[in-house]
């Protein structure tokens, strides 16, 4: 009889006791799909993905002790992975209002100076206000945060295009009149692609969207996975790790 109500006392506790012993598994069980585009923060090298973006994911998915499988895509597959799939995280992404309910945040990589540009030679496009900017061709890429924030402005006449590469290439051709770029960037950018950043200038500053260049997760990826991450970034800042990463950028520069 005993025996019996044992076996009934385990059986009863055995959904707590289950939940008690996944809720405690190390989370280095767990792999996050890490997904971003080719760019000057992060790119392919030598069949590795590196950059400082890369090397400060890396070092924060580290702390967590949480693997990842990095990949590289064209920005509209990395951000709609990120989107609709659990378990991805995404960088190097700029934290728009837009989005800003669309994502688990965990850390801010870079600061983000976003401006209007124009080729010096159109020196007739000098927009002062958003109103004014919508009377001229903008160029942006598909899904990202400029897109995002021009659709959300009203702008009409928008050229999309699929990648940062073709993004300069239309621009340079004249046929967008402006487009915007993260100024703090802009300069490796111009290295990166070969392009004389001297036949372009801005024109106009948007504080609305210059708020960082951030990695976050899918928001079906689980709150505990959210959590380490956060803690593992605001650990890494205050043991030093994040600006030794910074600091390796600024001396190759």
């Amino acid at each position: 009889m005993k025996i019996q109500q044992s076996i009934k006392t385990l059986t009863k506790h055995l959904p707590i006791l289950f939940g008690f012993y996944c809720f405690s598994m190390p989370i280095s069980a767990a792999q996050l799909s890490v997904v971003t585009e080719e760019g000057s923060l992060q790119y392919s090298k030598d069949n590795e993905i590196t950059g400082i973006a890369t090397d400060l994911v890396k070092a924060v998915l580290e702390q967590a002790n949480i693997t990842g499988d990095f990949q590289i895509y064209p920005w509209t597959r990395a951000y709609n992975l990120a989107q609709t799939q659990p378990n991805v995280l995404i960088y190097s992404m700029a934290r728009t209002p837009q989005r800003e309910n669309k994502f688990k945040w965990i850390g801010e990589i870079t600061p983000l100076d976003y401006k209007f540009f124009r080729l010096k030679s159109n020196n007739s496009i000098n927009p002062k206000t958003l109103e004014q900017a919508k009377k001229f061709r903008v160029g942006v890429i598909n899904q990202g945060a400029i897109h995002h924030f021009v659709n959300s402005h009203g702008f009409n006449d928008v050229s999309v295009v699929s990648n940062s590469s073709a993004h300069l290439r239309v621009f340079l051709n004249k046929r967008v009149d402006l487009i915007i770029i993260n100024s703090l960037r802009l300069d490796e950018f111009c290295q990166n692609t070969k392009i004389d950043c001297d036949l372009i200038e801005p024109v106009m500053s948007i504080n609305e969207i210059s708020k960082g260049l951030y990695m976050a997760l899918s928001l079906k990826t689980g709150d505990y996975i959210h959590h380490q991450l956060v803690t593992a970034f605001q650990k890494i800042k205050s043991q030093g790790t994040y600006q030794r990463i910074m600091q390796t950028k600024d001396t190759a520069q």
